[in-house]
């Protein structure tokens, strides 16, 4: 697939992707962690839709959390799609994203 690393090759010139992983740690609660290729640290968004254990205000519903992480993943992804990749002044996306999950 054009424009996405294969980390199985090693292929360093093309970019790769954010990726949104869900954990579920128990029934209705969990997290979506927002996993970013460049290596700076992942972003998590607790959810919980049993509403009596949704006592923190950063825990949000399942559909809201999953919304929160995308609109991260594609507002990243799209950042690091405009910049440059080094040293060749050519930018990483030249064709239009689809936005897919």
């Amino acid at each position: 697939m054009q424009g996405h690393r294969d980390h199985r090759k090693g292929d360093a010139t093309r970019p790769s992707s954010i990726r949104i992983a869900k954990h579920e740690a128990a029934p209705d609660c969990g997290s979506f962690k927002v996993a970013f290729p460049d290596g700076r640290s992942s972003i998590y968004f607790y959810w919980n839709d049993n509403a009596s254990r949704r006592l923190r205000p950063k825990i949000l519903t399942q559909a809201e959390a999953l919304e929160h992480a995308i609109q991260l993943a594609c507002t990243q992804q799209d950042k690091l799609d405009a910049t440059p990749l080094s040293g060749s002044g050519s930018y990483r996306r030249q064709y239009p994203r689809s936005r897919r999950l």
